[in-house]
């Protein structure tokens, strides 16, 4: 009976927008939006969770599973799991065959969540109807052939995933991020000046190996510097852009100054995760409330794949930036990868703000 109600008809539409408008407002009482009882979930053993290398490694303490149950009209299996940083991961899922009834799906989803966005260096988009359709007959070429769309928004993250292993498996997921204390506590552990092998006053300007203006209004914005390092900074970088927004070929604490550190090749992966303990030492949790690389971070680093990055916004007391409007920002850092740029790279705004606080002169 529910294998019949999920192989046939359309998704539930009212459904899936009624839950996702109550997640939006209270993600965490999910379980009241999916008009579940306690009662229906249960947990995984001990055992069963130690067997899932993935999940051990993001952290993942606690699955609860939903079975015979359908949600949305489309799936008949649920697993919760929650994580040691508190956050939830909703996936529902189901064996489909109909690709017309996975297009309406990503359709509705489309709707209430918006456009989204593509992996398309990775996966292929429910939008190429040609893939969607021989993947449910299992014809397909290559790993690229598996169906990904990620959405971001409303306070929480989802995506829907038509999946090669297991075959046809159609999964919907929903992390719920948990919600971040407000982090005022003053960074008194130093700037990562202090772990820099060459700081800016000791560049000499006039022997970059390539120089670049900017112009506006008739006058120079600023100059694009690029040196060749003769030693790695931080263990990983051999190059650095600086930019100077100074018409003047030194640097001073009175320009306006923005660094970017970046790797010609393929970066060291312990060397990676030691910068990340380093920077976090300093200070701290990330915007996203993290001190450590996630396994699939770690796996975008090392296939050299596009990451977004662990970001650092100091304030000028040298306590998180409030980005609610209440803060003056002092300087911020970026730690990511992108492949079709600098690669692996880490990049400070207002260099010279974070050497006058290192000076005490702010």
């Amino acid at each position: 009976m529910l294998s019949s109600l999920l192989n046939s008809g359309d998704p539930d539409k009212k459904s899936l927008e009624k839950f996702l408008n109550e997640i939006s407002v209270n993600k965490q009482d999910y379980l009241t939006a999916l008009s579940l009882r306690q009662k229906e979930v249960s947990v995984a053993p001990f055992e069963e969770l130690m067997e899932n290398a993935d999940d051990l490694i993001d952290g993942v303490v606690k699955v609860e599973k939903v079975h015979h149950k359908t949600f949305f009209g489309m799936f008949g299996s649920l697993l919760i799991k929650h994580d040691d940083r508190g956050s939830i991961r909703l996936m529902f899922y189901n064996e489909v065959r109909n690709p017309k009834r996975i297009l309406v799906l990503f359709g509705y989803l489309e709707e209430v969540l918006g456009k989204g966005l593509i992996e398309d260096e990775r996966f292929s988009s429910f939008r190429e109807t040609d893939k969607v359709v021989s993947l449910s007959k299992t014809k397909f070429t290559s790993e690229k052939d598996e169906i990904l769309h990620l959405w971001s928004g409303n306070g929480f993250t989802s995506s829907l995933n038509y999946k090669i292993s297991p075959l046809r498996q159609l999964l919907f997921s929903i992390t719920l991020r948990a919600n971040l204390e407000k982090d005022t506590e003053i960074r008194s552990n130093g700037t990562l000046i202090n772990i820099l092998n060459k700081p800016l006053h000791l560049f000499s300007f006039d022997k970059a190996i390539s120089k670049e203006e900017t112009l506006e209004d008739g006058g120079v914005k600023f100059v694009d510097y690029l040196f060749e390092l003769d030693e790695l900074e931080l263990g990983l970088f051999d190059k650095v852009y600086i930019r100077l927004f100074s018409a003047v070929e030194v640097y001073s604490l009175e320009t306006y100054t923005q660094v970017t550190y970046f790797s010609s090749g393929q970066v060291n992966m312990p060397a990676v995760l030691d910068l990340v303990d380093e920077i976090a030492g300093i200070y701290g949790k990330d915007v996203s409330g993290l001190t450590k690389l996630e396994q699939h971070n770690i796996d975008d680093i090392t296939a050299n794949r596009s990451w977004t990055g662990m970001q650092w916004y100091l304030n000028e007391k040298h306590s998180p930036y409030d980005f609610s409007g209440a803060d003056t920002s002092l300087y911020n850092l970026n730690l990511y990868q992108d492949p079709e740029e600098n690669g692996f790279a880490l990049q400070i705004l207002a260099y010279n703000s974070m050497e006058k606080y290192d000076l005490g002169l702010i």
